[in-house]
C-alpha cells in the first residue's frame, strides 16, 4: 500500500472493519506471535516473545508493507527468536512480508541446528534458480522435502508455509505455490531457535546471508486455511477521489484488498483531536468497497490527518490515505437579481482542466463541460417550477470532475425571485393628434408605458401600423425613433398611408392605428405585445372629380362673345383623369394618354422563379409598354375645342389615392425627399404638378400675331398652372400679362382675346403628336411644356436593340378639321441648312385618313378630321442622332434647329406651326471610334452596353453579394478601369515622388498604368525647351513574398514495427522588376520601360520510413518541384513590345535509404532529375539576359531537400497502461535516451518512477494488473550490450530480440528478468490478466502473453508463428506453448491479440496465406480458444479479408456474444495507411472453440465509415464496451466525408482519438472525442481507470506547424468542431495522458416537428436520442428525462418522457406530443426546447447534446434582393422573390442608417417590389427588407443591399428633345 503525504492534509478518514460476527473472523485462538518488525524484533501478540537482534540495530525501512519494516544489509543483520514456544510438534503456519534485494542465494528464516539432514525447517532462495523460494524441510531420513514458488528482486511478496498434518503448503501473495506431502516431521528435535538470517549453513555451497526487508512476521500454532492466507496476504488499500477536496464537497472512497462478509465503516477524523465523523458503512460482498460521502469540517489549522484501516483480526492493519484540501472553486453568479425564468450568468474559477457542471440546488443545470484553463463561464436558464415557492435561498454548485468524480467544487447562496407574471410593456393613454390628415401631415402619437419583467425604455422597439376597418388589409407606417421619458410618457411621429409616406397601399375608407412592441426575450426570442389604437383617416382633396374650366372669349372693349371652336392644348405631363378603356370594336387609330408614355423601360429583375416585371406599391404588375388601344367618341385627354359657350373642360386626377401608373412617372420627380436628418431623409412630399394650358384662337378670327414678319404664325395664349394635388390648390400664371391667381378644388379661366380680320386665310392644326417605331413596337412622346414633347431618344433608359438592330423610324402626326377653317392640301417641315442656315423642306406629309367619325383626337366633336403623317426614314441621318446615324455637327453654335410645319389649304391659306429640335452633347462615357459606339465600364453605375437582349443600364440593377466562401465573406465589386477601347489622349496622373516633384499627363494604352508614383523616382522640375527626363523605379529585383507554408504532416504507425511520416511544405517567392525613363523633347513625350514579375513555387512532398523502430530499415525520399514564371513586359518608345512570358518547371528525386542505422554499412543516397522543361526553350529577353537569371537558385540556397523530421521521430515512445479496480494505476513509456521508465498513478497524479529495463532496443511494453494492486509488465529488449548493439548486423539485431518482464508488488517494481532467450526474434507481445477473483480466474488471478516469433531465426527467410504462455504468482511463467502447432509452413502468423474468455485464454491474430506480407487479400484472421478448441482461422464469408491490428476482449456477461472484436482493413487495396484504414467490428458466439461472428464494417449514425489505425476494445464501467482508436477521417456511401462538428484531426487526418460505442448487432458507432486539438497522436493505448470510472489514453503527441488552411478546417467543423471530451491528465515525457468519463453520454441527435404551431393545436414531435457514452441502465444510474418547454429553456415543461435503458451505442425514438398553450399565433416564431434532465445522482461524460431546439416558422425572410437605378431619377426600385406563404400581408422596407448599425423602417408594399421615392443623387442607400403578417409581426431582416441613384451627365438638357412653339409665348 502507498502512503502518500502532502504538503497539506486536512481531513481524516478511517477504515475500520468490525466483525459481523465470530464466525466470519479468523479464530483468534493459535496465533502465538506477531512480530510487526518496524523498529524492532518485539512481539505484539499476547506471548511477549520478542526477539533478539544481531549485527547491530536493524535499519527502520519506512516503505513496509504495513507501516515500516526492518531492513537487513545481508553482511551481518540476524535475528533469533529464542523464547518462541516449540509450535512445531503438531500443526503449524509461518506468515511474513519479504522483499529481497537481488536474485541471490540467500538464507531468510528457519530452525536449523546445523547443516545435515536432520530435522529443520528453513526458507531460502535456492543456488540454482534464485528467483525460487524454498521452503525446505529436513526430515533426518532421505532427502529434504521443498516446496517453491517463484519471486522478484525489489518486491513485497507475502509468503506462507502451512503445515497441516502430512502436508505442508508454501503460498505466495496468497496464491497456493505448491503443496508437497510430509513424513513425520519434529523441527522442534534441534536445539536451534526460529531465527531470520542465522542459519548455520550460511558461507557453505555460495549461501548468503538475507539482503532486503522483512516486514508482519506472524506465528500460529495451528494451520490456516487458503482463504485466511489470502485473507493475511491482501493489502488494504484506500483510495479518495478525489484527493483534493474541501469541506462539503463529495467524496467517491473506495476500499480494496479487504474480506468479504465483513462489515466496514468509514470514518473523517480531525488530524488534532482525533474527533471521527461516521461517513458510512456497508458489508463487503467483494474484496472492494466504494462510498459517496461529503467531507466534514474540521479546523483548517490542525494540518495533517492520517487514515487507518482497522480490524479486530488480532492487530492492527494501517490504511493510510490523505486528503488535500485546497481553495474552493470560485463561484460567482453575476446575474443582479436572479429571476425564475431568467437567464443567469455564472462564473467558475479556479479549475485545474478536466470538466465541469453547475448544480442549482439538486438539479444539474449545465455541463459537464470540458474546460482547459482555470476558469468556465455558464449562461443558465433559472428554473419556473424550482423551487416551489419564490422568493428562495438557492445554493449553485460548481463541481470539478475526473471522470465521474468530482474532484473540487465551490458554492455559492442566491435569492432567486418570483418568475415575472406580467407583460413586458403595456400601452395606456393613446391619443393621436390627427385623427384625420392630410398626406404629408405629421401625425403625433402619445401614450404611456408601464414596463414590467425587467424591461426597459432601451429593450423595446415599436412600430406603427395603419389597419383597416373590418379589413384584414394592414400598412406599416414610416416611424422615427420613440421619445420617452423616464416616467414611460412616449412620443411617437408618423405620417398617414399616402403614397408620399411610401405605405404598402392607399387606404379607401378609415382605419385605426396599431402600435406593435417588440423585445428581444430574454433567451434571444422576439416577443411582441399588440395595442390597438385611435382612429386614423388620410383625407384627401375635397372634390375628386377636379377640374379645369376655360372660358374663350372674343370682344374688344366693348362686347365679348364666347368663341367657338378655340383649340385649347393642356400638357401632356398633367395630371389628366384617365379614359375608360375602349370597347375592342373600336376604330383603329392612336391613343395619346399621357400615362402611357414610357418605351418598354419598366425594369425585369430575375428571380429563381424566373424573368418577370418588377412591382411596388404604387402599381402592382406595372406595364410600361405603350398600350394603343382602339379611339372611341368622347372628351380628349389633352385637347378640346371649345364649345357654343366658348367653354373647354379637362378632368384632373381628382386626389393622391390614385397612384401614377409607372415606374418612370415617379422617376419624373412627382416626389422628394423630405424629413431629413443626418441618417437621410424618411418619407417623401408629393411636388405640385406644373403644366402649360396653351389656347389657338387665331384660326377663329381672333388671337395674337407678331408684330412683324410672317402673319400666319400665331402666338397663342398660354397659362402656367401649378397643381398641388394634396390641398387641391391651383396657382395660375398668365404668361401673356403675368397676372397670377389662385383658386382652390377647381381652376375656373377666363380668357378674352382680341378680334382679327382675315382669319378665313389662316390655318392652324392640332398639336402634332410623335412616335418611334421600331419593328410592331411604338414609342410615344407626350408633349410637355413649352420644350416639346420629351425624349425620342433617351440613352440612360433604352434598349439595346435601339443602338444595335432595326433602326427606329421617327414619325410626326397632325389632324385637321376642314369644316374650322377649309382642307389642308399641302404640309411640309422646314428644317435649317446646317451650311446655310436657310429653311429647307426636309419631309412633306402625306394625307393617311379622313376620319369622319371619331379620330385620334377621341373627341366627338372632331369627326370629319384629316389625318397627315409624316414618316422620317433615316432622312435626316446627318443631323438626327439615329443609332446608325452621327452627332450632329460639333462646329455648330448650338446643337439645336429650329423650323416649322407649314400648311396651305385650297383656298391659299397659309399656316405655320414652329417646331424644334435640340441634341444635347454626348456623355463622356460614350466615345465614337470609326463609326462603333464604345463604353467605359470604369464606373458601375454607367455600364450602358451589355449582352444582347439585355438593356442599356442594366448594369445599375444590384444583386447581393454571394454568400461567403470557406467562410470568407465576399468583398463587393469595385470600380475598375476596362475599356474596350480607349485611345491616346485619355491621361492618368503620375505624381514624380521627392521635394519638388511635379505632375506630368501621361498617354498610353493603359491609362491606369502610371497612377501611383514610381517609389526612388528621379525627376527634374523643369518642363520648358529642350529635353526632361524622369527615371521610374529602380535598376533591381525587389522580393516582395518569401513565405513557406506548412501543407500537412502525418505520422502513422500500423503495425507498430513500422512508422511512416508523409509531409509537404510549400514555398512561395517573388520579385519584381520595374525601371523606366519618361522624355520629354521637341518630338513629344516618350516612354521606356521594363517591368518584369518573377515568381516561384517550390513544394517539398516526402516521405520517411522507420522499421523496428529505425532500427532496422531507416529510408526517406523527397520530390523537390519547382515551378518559375516570369513575366515580362517592355515598351520601348511608347510602344508595347511582343515578349512571350517565360516558365521553368523542375522535378527532382532525392532518397536514401539506411539498411541498417546501428550497423557500419554505408548509407546509399541518390538523386535524379525527372523534368527540366523551358516554355517556350531557351525563353530570354532584355538584351540577352536569361529568364530568371537564377534567381530561384540563389533563394533555394542552403535549403535541399529535407527527410523526415526529428519532431516526428520524437513520437515513438511505445507507451503502455493499466488500472486495478481501485484506480491504481501504472503507466509506461520509453524516455527519450531509450530506457523503459514506470510511474505510478492515481487519477491525475503521479508519485513514484522506476526504470524497468536500460537495455538496447526496447520497445513495445505491456503491462495489466492482475490483482488489487499487483501489476506485471512485459516488453521486448535486445540482449546485446549496447556497443554490440551498435555494432551488430541486422541478422544479429533481429535474433537478439527477447521478452522480458518486472512485477510490481504494491509497493516497487521488481528487477527485470527474462522470458525468453535470444536466438530467433520476438515481436508483438500481448498482454492481458485473468484478474483475481474474476468469474473463472485463480484466486490470485493469471497474466496471459501472447506474442509473434520467427521461429526460423532467418531475416531473409523469416516463419512467423504466435507462442503463449501463461504466469500466476508464486509460480511464475508455465511452459511456453504455440498457438498452432500444425500451422502450415507456407503461412505467417502475425500481430496477435489476447483476451480471458470464460476465464480461458483467447487468442487471435492475422494469418497471411503464403509468405508474401504486402498481399493483404490474403490475410485472415485465426484464433484459438485455449482449452476449448483447436486453431480456427474465418474465411472470407465469415469475416472479411485483410484484418490489420485487431483487438479482442471477452463479451461482458449480459451479452449474448463471447468475444468482441475490432479491426481495420485496408479499403480499394490500398495500404496498411491510418487514412486508409476502416473500422470493422464483430461479436463472437463461441462453442468448442469455434465462433459464429456477427460481422459489420463500422458506420456511425450518418453512415459514414470510420478510418483510422490501432482500434483497442475496453470493458469499461458497468461491463460496457468501448472501442478507443486514432481516427483519421470519415466517409460516407456517396463520399460525403465531413460533416460540421467533426473534430479537426479527422478532418485534416492528423490523427485524434475518439471513443466509439459500438452496437455490436448494426455496426452503429458513436463516437467521442477524447482529443480535437488537429495534432498527432501517435501510438496511442487505452485502459479503464475504474477509480475515476473513466478512459484513460496515453499518446504520443506533436502538433505540425500547419495542416491545411484553417479557415477550410473551421468551414467543414463548424466554428469549433467537436469538443474533446479527453482531459489531458499529465504528461509523461512526451507521452500526454487522457481521462475521459466512462458513463452515458446522451445527444439529441435529431429533433423534428410539424411544420407550424396554432394556438391549442397539438404539436406533433420526433427525437432521436443516441448514447454515445457507456451503457445506461435507469435502476443503476438514475433516472433520466426528456423534457419540452415552449418558448423559454426555463418554462414549465409541455411534455416530459423517461428515458429506457439505453445501451452505448444505441438510440432512442421517442414522440412527444403536446397541446400548443393559447399565445402560440402562428405569424410568431416559436421554439420548442428539448432537454435531457437527469436525476439528482446521475454522472454523464458531457452535457452537450443534452439540449436541442426546435424552431417553428417565423414569416418568410424575403429572398433574392435586387435593385435598379436610372441616371437622372432620384428613385430606386427593389423587387424581390414572392414567397409562397398566406401569413404574409404584405412587406416592409428598411435602409441603413449613418452609423452602419441601426436599420430605419422606410416604406412598405404589399407586393414583392417597392420605389423608394425619398431617394437622393449620388447618396448610397443599403436596403433590407421583411415580410409582415395581418397583425404586423414582422419577419427577420432580409440580406441586405444597396443602390445609389446617379445624375445626368447635364441636368437641365434632355439627351433629344424636341418642341413646337418654342419660345413662344
Amino acid at each position: 500500500m502507498h502512503r502518500r503525504l502532502h504538503a497539506v492534509a486536512l481531513a481524516a478518514l478511517l477504515l475500520s472493519a468490525v466483525p459481523a460476527s465470530r464466525a466470519q473472523t479468523i479464530d483468534e485462538q493459535g496465533l502465538l506471535a506477531y512480530y510487526p518488525l518496524e523498529f524492532n524484533a518485539r512481539d505484539s501478540g499476547t506471548g511477549h516473545y520478542d526477539g533478539t537482534i544481531a549485527g547491530g540495530p536493524l535499519e527502520s525501512d519506512p516503505d513496509g508493507v504495513h507501516g515500516r519494516s526492518l531492513a537487513l544489509d545481508g553482511v551481518d543483520d540476524a535475528i533469533s527468536f529464542a523464547a518462541l514456544p516449540d509450535p512445531y510438534a503438531e500443526n503449524f503456519a509461518f506468515a511474513w512480508n519479504m522483499r529481497t534485494a537481488d536474485l541471490a542465494p540467500r538464507v531468510w528464516l528457519g530452525k536449523r541446528a546445523g547443516c545435515t539432514n536432520s530435522n529443520y525447517f528453513e526458507v531460502r532462495q535456492d543456488p540454482a534458480a534464485p528467483d525460487q523460494l524454498v521452503v525446505e524441510l529436513g526430515t533426518g531420513t532421505g532427502a529434504p522435502i521443498q516446496a517453491r514458488g517463484t519471486i522478484a528482486a525489489n518486491a513485497w511478496t507475502h509468503v506462507a508455509f502451512v503445515r497441516e498434518n502430512d502436508t505442508a503448503r508454501l503460498y505466495i501473495d496468497g496464491g497456493l505455490a505448491q503443496a508437497v506431502a510430509i513424513p513425520s516431521f519434529v523441527p522442534g528435535n534441534n536445539a536451534a531457535p526460529f531465527s531470520i538470517g542465522a542459519s548455520p549453513c550460511i558461507g557453505t555451497g555460495g549461501l548468503l546471508r538475507p539482503k532486503g526487508d522483512i516486514d508482519d512476521l506472524r506465528v500460529y500454532n495451528r494451520e490456516l486455511t487458503d482463504m485466511e492466507v489470502a485473507e493475511l496476504a491482501r493489502e488494504p488499500n484506500l483510495l479518495l477521489s478525489p484527493s483534493t477536496a474541501v469541506a462539503g464537497d463529495p467524496i467517491a472512497i473506495t476500499a480494496s484488498g479487504i474480506v468479504a462478509g465483513r462489515l466496514y465503516r468509514v470514518y473523517a477524523v480531525d488530524g488534532s483531536t482525533e474527533q471521527e465523523v461516521p461517513l458510512g458503512s456497508a458489508i463487503a460482498t467483494s474484496d472492494t468497497l466504494r462510498w459517496q460521502a461529503t467531507v466534514p469540517s474540521v479546523p483548517i489549522e490542525q494540518g495533517r490527518v492520517s487514515l487507518r484501516a482497522e480490524t479486530e483480526f488480532y492487530g492492527l492493519i494501517e490504511c493510510d490515505a490523505v486528503l488535500d484540501t485546497t481553495v474552493p472553486l470560485g463561484v460567482d453568479v453575476t446575474t443582479s437579481a436572479p429571476r425564475a425564468g431568467k437567464p443567469m450568468h455564472v462564473d467558475v474559477d479556479g479549475l485545474a482542466g478536466g470538466a465541469v457542471r453547475l448544480r442549482y440546488g439538486d438539479r444539474v443545470i449545465a455541463g459537464p463541460v470540458p474546460v482547459d484553463g482555470t476558469s468556465a463561464s455558464f449562461d443558465v436558464a433559472v428554473p419556473v417550477g424550482y423551487p416551489a415557492t419564490f422568493p428562495a435561498q438557492v445554493i449553485v454548485r460548481a463541481e470539478q470532475l475526473a471522470g465521474r468524480n468530482v474532484v473540487r467544487s465551490g458554492t455559492t447562496t442566491i435569492t432567486v425571485a418570483a418568475p415575472s407574471s406580467s407583460p413586458f410593456v403595456q400601452a395606456q393613454d393613446l391619443v393621436v393628434d390627427r385623427p384625420a390628415a392630410r398626406p404629408g401631415d405629421t401625425v403625433r402619437i402619445d401614450g404611456h408605458f408601464d414596463f414590467g419583467d425587467d424591461t426597459t425604455s432601451a429593450d423595446v422597439r415599436t412600430s406603427a401600423f395603419w389597419v383597416a376597418n373590418g379589413s384584414r388589409r394592414i400598412t406599416p407606417l414610416p416611424t422615427r425613433a420613440l421619445a420617452l421619458a423616464s416616467d414611460g410618457t412616449f412620443r411617437l411621429d408618423t405620417f398617414p398611408p399616402s403614397l408620399g409616406a411610401m405605405t404598402s397601399f392607399i387606404p379607401a375608407g378609415p382605419g385605426r392605428l396599431r402600435l406593435v412592441i417588440e423585445r428581444t426575450g430574454p433567451f434571444g426570442r422576439p416577443e411582441t405585445q399588440i395595442v390597438d389604437g385611435p382612429d386614423l383617416t388620410t383625407t384627401f382633396d375635397s372634390d375628386p372629380q377636379t377640374d379645369i374650366t376655360i372660358t374663350v372669349l372674343k370682344g374688344g372693349t366693348q362686347e365679348t362673345v364666347p368663341l367657338v371652336g378655340a383649340y385649347v392644348v393642356l400638357d401632356g405631363n398633367a395630371p389628366v383623369q384617365p379614359y375608360e378603356l375602349p370597347p375592342d370594336d373600336g376604330e383603329s387609330g392612336f391613343s395619346t394618354s399621357g400615362l402611357s408614355w414610357v418605351g418598354n423601360t419598366q425594369p425585369n429583375f430575375d428571380f429563381a422563379s424566373g424573368g418577370r416585371p418588377a412591382v411596388n406599391q404604387v402599381g402592382d404588375a406595372i406595364d410600361g409598354t405603350v398600350q394603343l388601344p382602339p379611339p372611341v367618341c368622347g372628351s380628349s385627354l389633352y385637347r378640346r375645342y371649345t364649345n357654343a359657350e366658348g367653354k373647354a373642360e379637362f378632368l384632373l386626377q381628382g386626389g393622391p389615392q390614385e397612384p401614377p401608373q409607372s415606374f418612370q412617372l415617379v422617376g419624373a420627380a412627382r416626389y422628394r425627399a423630405s424629413n431629413c436628418t443626418s441618417d437621410g431623409c424618411a418619407n417623401t412630399v408629393q411636388l405640385p404638378y406644373k403644366f402649360d394650358l396653351t389656347v389657338y384662337t387665331l384660326h377663329r378670327g381672333a388671337g395674337y400675331r407678331p408684330t412683324s414678319g410672317g402673319s400666319n404664325t400665331e402666338i397663342p395664349s398660354r397659362f402656367e398652372i401649378e397643381y398641388a394635388r394634396d390641398t387641391g390648390t391651383f396657382t395660375i400664371r398668365n404668361v401673356r400679362t403675368g397676372a397670377v391667381t389662385v383658386q382652390n378644388t377647381s381652376a375656373n379661366i377666363e380668357l378674352v382675346v382680341p378680334p382679327i380680320t382675315g382669319s378665313q386665310n389662316y390655318l392652324t392644326i392640332n398639336d402634332p403628336i410623335m412616335f418611334q417605331q421600331v419593328g410592331t413596337k411604338v414609342s410615344a412622346v407626350p408633349r410637355i411644356g413649352d420644350k416639346g414633347y420629351g425624349k425620342w431618344i433617351e440613352f440612360t433608359t433604352a434598349n439595346v436593340d435601339e443602338f444595335v438592330n432595326e433602326a427606329p423610324v421617327k414619325v410626326i402626326r397632325f389632324a385637321h378639321k376642314p369644316s374650322v377653317n377649309g382642307s389642308i392640301d399641302s404640309a411640309k417641315l422646314y428644317l435649317p441648312n446646317n451650311q446655310t442656315g436657310q429653311p429647307n423642306v426636309v419631309g412633306t406629309f402625306n394625307q393617311t385618313a379622313f376620319v369622319e367619325g371619331c379620330n385620334i383626337q377621341d373627341d366627338g366633336t372632331m369627326s370629319g378630321s384629316e389625318q397627315w403623317e409624316l414618316r422620317l426614314d433615316n432622312t435626316l441621318a446627318s443631323s438626327w442622332r439615329f443609332p446608325r446615324g452621327v452627332w450632329f455637327r460639333s462646329d455648330a453654335a448650338e446643337p439645336k434647329a429650329c423650323g416649322y410645319i407649314e400648311v396651305t389649304n385650297t383656298s391659299g391659306a397659309v399656316g405655320r406651326r414652329n417646331i424644334c429640335f435640340e441634341w444635347q452633347p454626348e456623355p463622356s462615357y460614350f466615345a465614337e471610334d470609326n463609326g462603333r459606339l464604345v463604353v467605359d465600364d470604369s464606373d458601375m453605375a454607367r455600364v450602358l452596353v451589355q449582352s444582347s437582349g439585355a438593356s442599356i443600364g442594366d448594369s445599375s440593377v444590384h444583386t447581393p453579394n454571394p454568400g461567403p466562401v470557406l467562410g470568407e465573406p465576399v468583398e463587393k465589386p469595385r470600380a475598375t478601369s476596362s475599356r474596350s477601347k480607349s485611345g491616346r489622349g485619355l491621361f492618368d496622373t503620375v505624381t514624380a515622388s521627392g521635394p519638388g516633384g511635379a505632375v506630368r499627363r501621361l498617354a498610353g494604352d493603359n491609362p491606369e498604368q502610371f497612377n501611383e508614383g514610381a517609389a526612388g523616382a528621379e525627376t527634374t522640375t523643369s518642363f520648358g525647351s529642350g529635353e526632361t527626363q524622369i527615371e521610374i523605379g529602380e535598376d533591381r529585383f525587389n522580393n516582395i513574398l518569401d513565405a513557406t507554408i506548412p501543407l500537412f504532416q502525418w505520422y502513422w504507425g500500423v503495425p507498430e514495427i513500422l512508422s511512416v511520416e508523409v509531409y509537404a511544405r510549400l514555398r512561395l517567392i517573388a520579385a519584381y522588376y520595374f525601371h523606366g525613363f519618361l522624355t520629354k523633347d521637341e518630338a513629344g513625350e516618350h516612354l521606356d520601360m521594363v517591368n518584369d514579375a518573377l515568381f516561384a513555387a517550390i513544394v517539398y512532398v516526402g516521405v520517411d520510413v522507420d522499421v523496428l523502430f529505425g532500427v532496422i530499415v531507416d529510408a526517406g525520399a523527397t520530390l523537390f518541384g519547382t515551378v518559375q514564371s516570369e513575366i515580362p513586359i517592355v515598351v520601348a518608345d511608347n510602344e508595347p513590345q511582343e515578349i512571350e512570358p517565360c516558365i521553368t518547371f523542375k522535378l527532382d528525386f532525392y532518397g536514401y535509404v539506411d539498411p541498417c542505422p546501428l550497423c557500419p554499412t554505408p548509407v546509399i543516397e541518390f538523386n535524379e532529375n525527372i523534368i527540366d522543361a523551358q516554355d517556350p526553350p531557351n525563353c530570354s529577353f532584355f538584351d540577352g539576359r536569361p529568364a530568371g537569371s537564377g534567381f530561384v537558385a540563389n533563394a533555394l540556397q542552403g535549403g535541399g531537400p529535407q527527410f523526415g523530421s526529428d519532431e516526428a521521430r520524437y513520437l515513438r515512445r511505445h507507451p503502455a497502461v493499466d488500472f486495478d479496480p481501485a484506480g491504481n494505476g501504472q503507466v509506461l513509456s520509453l524516455a527519450a535516451d531509450g530506457s523503459l521508465r514506470a510511474t505510478f498513478v492515481q487519477g491525475s497524479q503521479a508519485f513514484d518512477t522506476s526504470t524497468l529495463s536500460v537495455a538496447p532496443g526496447t520497445r513495445q511494453a505491456k503491462v495489466v494488473y492482475y490483482k488489487p494492486n499487483r501489476a506485471i509488465s512485459v516488453w521486448l529488449e535486445s540482449a546485446l550490450t549496447n556497443q554490440a548493439f551498435q555494432a551488430g548486423s541486422y541478422p544479429t539485431i533481429a535474433q537478439n530480440q527477447r521478452l522480458a518482464y518486472a512485477t510490481y508488488d504494491g509497493h516497487h517494481w521488481s528487477a527485470k528478468s527474462i522470458i525468453t532467450p535470444p536466438g530467433t526474434g520476438e515481436a508483438h507481445p500481448a498482454l492481458v490478466a485473468c484478474f483475481a477473483g474474476k468469474p473463472g480466474c485463480p484466486a490470485n488471478g493469471e497474466v496471459l502473453l501472447a506474442w509473434q516469433r520467427n521461429e526460423s531465426g532467418s531475416t531473409t527467410n523469416p516463419k512467423y508463428r504466435i507462442r503463449f504462455a501463461t504466469w500466476r504468482p508464486g509460480t511464475g511463467w508455465g511452459a511456453l506453448g504455440s498457438a498452432d502447432t500444425s500451422a502450415p509452413t507456407n503461412v505467417e502468423d502475425i500481430t496477435p491479440t489476447a483476451a480471458y474468455v470464460g476465464g480461458k485464454p483467447f487468442i487471435a491474430w492475422v494469418r497471411q496465406l503464403g509468405t508474401n506480407l504486402n498481399r493483404f487479400d490474403l490475410r485472415r484472421l485465426a484464433y484459438r480458444h485455449v482449452g476449448e478448441g483447436g486453431v480456427q482461422v474465418a474465411g472470407t464469408t465469415v469475416l472479411p479479408d485483410a484484418p490489420v491490428a485487431p483487438s479482442i476482449v471477452a463479451a461482458p456477461v449480459a451479452s449474448p456474444f463471447d468475444v468482441l472484436l475490432a479491426f481495420v482493413r485496408p479499403e480499394d487495396d490500398e495500404g496498411p495507411v491510418g487514412t486508409s484504414l476502416a473500422l470493422h467490428i464483430a461479436a463472437g458466439q463461441c462453442s468448442a472453440g469455434e465462433c459464429a461472428w456477427n460481422w459489420h464494417k463500422a458506420r456511425d449514425p450518418i453512415g459514414r465509415a470510420i478510418f483510422g489505425e490501432r482500434p483497442q476494445v475496453l470493458r469499461v464501467f458497468g461491463d460496457a464496451v468501448s472501442i478507443v482508436m486514432r481516427g483519421f477521417r470519415f466517409e460516407g456511401e456517396d463520399g460525403e466525408p465531413v460533416q460540421a462538428g467533426d473534430t479537426i484531426g479527422s478532418v485534416i487526418s492528423s490523427g485524434d482519438l475518439l471513443s466509439l460505442q459500438p452496437n455490436f448487432a448494426n455496426g452503429v458507432v458513436r463516437t467521442l472525442a477524447i482529443s480535437a486539438d488537429g495534432a498527432m497522436h501517435f501510438g496511442q493505448v487505452a485502459a479503464y481507470d475504474a477509480g475515476t470510472q473513466s478512459v484513460v489514453t496515453l499518446a504520443s503527441t506533436l502538433v505540425p506547424d500547419g495542416n491545411l488552411p484553417m479557415r477550410a478546417i473551421l468551414e467543414a467543423t463548424g466554428p469549433k468542431g467537436q469538443r474533446a471530451y479527453g482531459a489531458v491528465r499529465g504528461n509523461f515525457g512526451g507521452v500526454e495522458m487522457r481521462g475521459l468519463a466512462s458513463a452515458p453520454d446522451f445527444v439529441i441527435e435529431s429533433f423534428t416537428g410539424d411544420a407550424g404551431v396554432n394556438a391549442g393545436a397539438n404539436v406533433a414531435t420526433q427525437l432521436r436520442i443516441g448514447n454515445r457514452g457507456n451503457d445506461y441502465v435507469a435502476a443503476r444510474d438514475g433516472a433520466v428525462r426528456l423534457e419540452l418547454r415552449f418558448d423559454s429553456p426555463a418554462a414549465a415543461p409541455v411534455a416530459s418522457i423517461a428515458l429506457a435503458d439505453l445501451a452505448g451505442g444505441d438510440a432512442l425514438e421517442l414522440e412527444p406530443a403536446f397541446d400548443a398553450p393559447a399565445n402560440a399565433y402562428a405569424d410568431e416564431p416559436h421554439v420548442l426546447y428539448a432537454s435531457i434532465v437527469p436525476a439528482a445522482g446521475f454522472s454523464e461524460v458531457s452535457g452537450d447534446g443534452n439540449d436541442a431546439e426546435l424552431a417553428f416558422a417565423a414569416l418568410p425572410v424575403p429572398r433574392n434582393i435586387a435593385t435598379q437605378i436610372r441616371p437622372g431619377a432620384t428613385v430606386v426600385q427593389l423587387g424581390w422573390e414572392a414567397p409562397d406563404d398566406a401569413r404574409v400581408a404584405g412587406y416592409r422596407v428598411y435602409r441603413l442608417a449613418e452609423d452602419g448599425a441601426t436599420w430605419l423602417p422606410l416604406g412598405a408594399s404589399e407586393s414583392p417590389g417597392f420605389l423608394d421615392l425619398s431617394a437622393q443623387f449620388l447618396v448610397p442607400r443599403t436596403y433590407a427588407i421583411t415580410s409582415y403578417s395581418a397583425r404586423g409581426i414582422e419577419s427577420e431582416r432580409s440580406k441586405p443591399v444597396t443602390a445609389m441613384p446617379v445624375q445626368p451627365e447635364r441636368d437641365d438638357i434632355e439627351l433629344f428633345r424636341d418642341g413646337f412653339e418654342d419660345g413662344a409665348r
